[in-house]
């Protein structure tokens, strides 16, 4: 009993690491998708595809960054190694979401990674970087 307890904590902390590297490299992009809003044309913002194409290498090049800086992983891996590699990237990705009504509900208009899809697929990209290069 003792043992599934510990393997339950150990994804539990496994999870929540990945979630929390993630927001704050989306936080960052968010932050300077504001600061550059008026650079980047309206048609390639309107674009979802090109826009999901554009946060996966975003969120890529982000996932390199992070392995270059924490090269080992960021908890002691639980015995489901990689469950993290799903269930981070949507835990991300409804934060991303939630930042995004928010910014509504201040009346801004929330920047496109402030959205679930956008959001997922940019963790997407960091945690499956990690998941391949850090062992």
């Amino acid at each position: 009993m003792d043992e599934l307890f510990a393997a339950f904590v150990s994804a539990l902390f496994e999870i929540l690491g990945e979630v929390i590297l993630q927001l704050i490299l989306e936080f960052l992009v968010s932050l300077l998708a504001r600061a550059g809003r008026k650079v980047i044309s309206t048609s390639a913002r309107q674009s979802r595809i090109f826009s999901g194409f554009l946060f996966a290498v975003f969120g890529a090049s982000a996932g390199l960054v992070s392995v270059r800086i924490f090269p080992h992983p960021l908890v002691h891996p639980s015995r489901f190694h990689g469950i993290s590699l799903l269930i981070s990237p949507v835990i991300t990705g409804l934060v991303m979401f939630a930042t995004g009504r928010l910014e509504q509900k201040f009346g801004r208009k929330p920047t496109q990674i402030e959205t679930f899809w956008i959001g997922f697929i940019f963790a997407f990209a960091i945690a499956l970087v990690r998941f391949a290069l850090v062992k």
